[in-house]
């Protein structure tokens, strides 16, 4: 009997990646609350986020709380 050199158990380890980058195609890199800062006159606040692709800031109207983690896709992902 020959041994099989090729199986397919030798690629299993490619899902990975693969879900991996299909899940940054589609909700893009995940970046954490690093700063924050509630503006009570104007009654907005301001959330500073950090991750892979830099510094981002975001501002909001709603009642001052910003998530703790935001998804952002990176400038020209999946083109």
């Amino acid at each position: 009997m020959k041994p099989r050199l090729i199986r397919l158990q030798y690629f299993a380890w490619l899902i990975i990646p693969a879900v991996a980058y299909l899940a940054y195609l589609i909700v893009g890199w995940p970046h954490v609350l690093f700063t924050w800062t509630d503006r009570m006159p104007r009654s907005m606040s301001s959330c500073a986020y950090v991750g892979p692709t830099g510094i981002f800031e975001t501002y909001t109207k709603v009642d001052g709380s910003c998530q703790v983690l935001r998804f952002r896709k990176s400038e020209g992902a999946g083109q």
